[in-house]
């Protein structure tokens, strides 16, 4: 029974000892497991710089100065003098153009004090004719100072005979009491270089003396009774004039008077008997119109006040 008990004990202790376990120690050694280190390399790229945006540069024109009866303004000596004080109704019309680009220009429209309504009213007016237009966006509306004078400055772009255009234009009064609206206007790419060169053409308005008394042309109720007019005539602020489709805008001067219509075709309303003046200056009518030479008959028995000039009578069979 003595000899089993320890032939069993011994099979015990070998068998512990087989395991790797020690017999005199109370800890069992954990058995070892083999590691290995990985090292993997990754590759970090910087992120790309941000692109430099640089200002477009400026555009620096020589200048030369349009000296009028009433205004004085400096313009590129490269653009032309299209319209030099022209009576439009009841206010006098100076457009300069770039000559290559008609839609880089200058105007300078002047309200004798007896025609000039209130500021903001006609400012608004003026706005209000073009927020229906494609593309209108306005980035400023806003009262402000204009060579210390209170102004309202409004800056927008809209599109015209499928050019979008940048436009600035600030409305003043003088020291007269003239109304004065100076209006800048490129097409939109463009006028970020032309800012600066037209920061400078607006500071060198000046008025040189007060403005004639020139009652606005006569705008009847009835004009769209016997004349096919555009669908936001009552809301232009203009002179009227005729489109080239034929259609009738009351925004004459103005930009976008015929927008969608084919542009101004320069025949304008005189305002009497229904009449209209063309760009020569002769009537349809038999009435005076704004001419700058003699009175003369035309061929046709009408009446021009362009004697003198050329195309007086154009349309109209010549003088007669």
């Amino acid at each position: 029974m003595t000899m089993h008990r320890t032939l069993a004990a011994g099979f015990a202790v070998a068998a512990l000892a087989a395991a790797g376990c020690g017999t005199n120690s109370g800890n069992i050694a954990a058995p070892s497991t083999p590691t290995q280190t990985v090292t993997q390399t990754v590759t970090v790229s910087k992120a790309a710089p941000a692109p430099v945006v640089r200002a477009p540069r400026p555009v620096t024109p020589t200048y030369t100065s349009f000296s009028g009866s009433y205004i004085s303004v400096d313009y590129p000596d490269s653009w032309n003098v299209d319209s030099s004080e022209a009576a439009k109704g009841g206010y006098l019309d100076t457009t300069i153009r770039d000559q290559t680009n008609p839609a880089l220009m200058l105007r300078v429209d002047l309200t004798p004090s007896s025609s000039a309504g209130d500021l903001a009213a006609t400012a608004q007016q003026v706005e209000q004719s073009l927020v229906s237009q494609a593309g209108y966006r306005v980035f400023r509306y806003r009262p402000s100072s204009y060579q210390g004078l209170a102004s309202v400055d409004w800056e927008f772009l809209v599109s015209e005979h499928g050019v979008l255009l940048h436009k600035q234009d600030t409305f003043f009064v003088d020291a007269s009491g003239d109304q004065i609206a100076i209006l800048t206007e490129a097409p939109a790419d463009l006028y970020p270089s032309w800012r600066s060169a037209f920061a400078h053409i607006r500071s060198s308005l000046t008025t040189v003396g007060a403005a004639p008394v020139a009652p606005p042309a006569a705008s009847p109720v009835s004009f769209c009774d016997t004349h096919a007019c555009i669908d936001n005539f009552d809301a232009g602020g203009g002179y009227i004039v005729q489109c080239d489709d034929g259609m009738w805008s009351h925004s004459g001067g103005l930009s976008g008077a015929c927008s969608y219509h084919g542009g101004e075709s320069g025949n304008v309303y005189s305002g009497s008997s229904g009449s209209s003046l063309g760009s020569s200056g002769s009537s349809s009518g038999g009435d005076l119109g704004p001419g700058n030479g003699s009175t003369v008959t035309c061929a046709d028995g009408s009446i021009s006040h362009s004697g003198g000039i050329q195309g007086a009578c154009s349309h109209h069979g010549g003088v007669g």
